[in-house]
């Protein structure tokens, strides 16, 4: 299991434990390849992640939206879905990750979203990593259960 910080810019929005997310055969979907996809085990949101949370949310809330009710969506509802996930996209885009020591590490953010179903936010959080994590992250879990 590796931690990881998730920064945007300089600043921190949140800590995450990750580890890659293998079938049985130990081989990932290939969504992101060459890049490895890794799973969030848990996942704590830091303060500067209030500067980014509407536009996170909006992307949440637009892509429930487009999965529930695409076909009955009008054209400007279409419109601000598009618009938000493009913004929730940008900030994706723009976000880097790091180590516990603080080294960038090489891979991206594919996913970061929060929605609110009425019982508080939930965070969908899609990790890709080059594929030398996941050689470090199998070493650092088989140390973890000696």
């Amino acid at each position: 299991m590796l931690t990881v910080t998730i920064l945007d810019g300089e600043a921190a929005i949140a800590t995450s434990e990750i580890e890659p997310d293998l079938d049985e055969n130990g081989e990932d979907s290939g969504q992101h390849s060459p890049l490895i996809e890794f799973r969030v085990i848990r996942y704590s949101l830091l303060p500067a992640f209030e500067q980014i949370r509407p536009a996170l949310r909006a992307a949440g809330e637009a892509t429930l939206a487009l999965g529930r009710r695409r076909t009955s969506l009008t054209n400007s509802e279409l419109e601000a879905v598009r618009h938000a996930m493009d913004g929730g996209k940008a900030i994706e885009d723009r976000l880097i990750i790091r180590d516990l020591f603080g080294r960038p590490i090489q891979g991206r953010i594919t996913l970061f979203r929060e929605t609110d179903f009425g019982a508080g936010p939930l965070h969908a959080i899609g990790i890709a990593l080059a594929e030398n994590y996941v050689q470090t992250s199998l070493r650092t879990q088989g140390s973890n259960e000696s």
